[in-house]
């Protein structure tokens, strides 16, 4: 069988849906020596790093030097070109994007984190989730298979559209192994340095600047926890800069004991994330909604305990190795900050938890699963073909008025 995927994600910074492309190919390399995969990228600019992809010999890559906005509006208005006429013939298409692309004579598979694109349109671009919200609108009759990263966004999926539920997968995620390697203090204390980090501890917030991930109630909390208690941990903010960067950044500069005592390092390459979440107290991640929620795994791999919202996918099952607070309780979470700060008994404790648990999910586990999807996706398109589906509850033309 011919599997093509779509790994265009990895030409730009490593966010979520990017490590999950990239561990996705390196398992399935791992796990399927019987199947031939052909990977693809679109971009004028920029090009994939070298030795990124899996070299086995049932993979391939090819890259398509195109302007890729322009690419992915054609192929999402005007359904061409065919991507087969691109690629040549292959079996099964897989976007681990929500993308969905027009393929003949093929069955097809995405995968969908979250849908906060269709809940909070606002707060999304075009090409950073309206164009996925129009895909999925105009489209998802066309896919013989879904991917959920989460048993909630699975729920929410169905809920929105009438899609058949024995077609969608719920397969959770994993840390990437590397955040789990042996690495010595030193370098753990060289990379901080060279982020402007001094090392004996911090509070550490990963992510993009964006109004889900409710950063505004973190700044809050943490004013509050330095107002009762003047020498406690700093705040270090690691991620891309998204649509309420420039408030956020506002905000820190109007306060004096914010301007002072949180330090922003913009998006950090991985030897430095690692470094930043073995060298804090906890990672807080109080976001409003997420389809997985990478950042916690990966610091519990890292030994770090964390501080996550209730009512995310990942907090019920990391409960044991951090503490669970009500995203909007700005007084909670500031007292969470405060016992996993003053509290070292406590802050070990959980630490002693957080790699078992992150153990718990296993990349190999997902590729494999993941490869029965292509299989099933393969025989529906063979046989009854795809399933009709609809906005469910919801007759109006959504594409039609983005």
């Amino acid at each position: 069988m011919r599997i093509a995927i779509d790994v265009s994600s990895l030409l730009g910074e490593r966010t979520g849906i990017a490590r999950y492309t990239l561990n996705l190919v390196a398992n399935l390399a791992a796990v399927d020596t019987a199947n031939e995969y052909r990977l693809f990228s679109a971009s004028a600019r920029n090009r994939m790093p070298p030795g990124l992809l899996p070299q086995a010999a049932n993979f391939s890559h090819r890259h398509l030097a195109l302007p890729a906005k322009v690419l992915y509006l054609s192929w999402l208005y005007g359904r061409k070109p065919v991507l087969q006429t691109l690629l040549g013939p292959f079996d099964v298409v897989h976007s681990p994007n929500y993308f969905i692309f027009p393929a003949r004579h093929a069955a097809q598979v995405i995968t969908v984190h979250d849908l906060h694109f269709f809940n909070r349109p606002e707060h999304a671009d075009f090409f950073g989730g309206r164009m996925w919200r129009v895909s999925l609108s105009r489209h998802l009759e066309q896919v013989h298979h879904v991917i959920a990263v989460s048993a909630e966004t699975r729920a929410e999926f169905l809920n929105r559209f009438d899609y058949s539920p024995d077609r969608v997968q719920l397969i959770e995620e994993a840390a990437d192994p590397f955040f789990a390697e042996p690495y010595e203090r030193e370098r753990v204390a060289a990379e901080l340095a060279s982020s402007g980090v001094v090392p004996g501890g911090y509070y550490l917030w990963v992510g993009t600047t964006e109004p889900r991930k409710n950063v505004a109630t973190l700044l809050l909390a943490y004013e509050a926890v330095t107002a009762r208690w003047p020498d406690a941990p700093a705040l270090v903010l690691a991620g891309r800069a998204g649509s309420e960067h420039a408030a956020i950044m506002g905000r820190i500069a109007a306060s004096a004991t914010l301007r002072r005592r949180v330090l922003h390092c913009g998006h950090v390459a991985d030897a430095r994330l690692r470094a930043l979440y073995r060298g804090a107290v906890a990672l807080v991640f109080p976001s409003l909604s997420e389809g997985f929620g990478l950042p916690p795994l990966e610091a519990l791999a890292c030994g770090t305990p964390v501080i996550v919202s209730r009512g995310l996918a990942i907090a019920a099952r990391i409960a044991e190795a951090g503490i669970v607070v009500d995203a909007l309780h700005g007084a909670m979470l500031a007292d969470a900050l405060e016992v996993l700060g003053r509290d070292r008994a406590e802050r070990q404790r959980l630490a002693q938890r957080a790699v078992a648990v992150a153990a718990r999910f296993t990349w190999d586990n997902l590729a494999a699963r993941t490869r029965a999807c292509y299989l099933a996706a393969a025989s529906i398109a063979a046989g009854a073909g795809p399933a009709r589906t609809a906005l469910a509850g919801n007759t109006d033309d959504v594409a039609g008025r983005l």
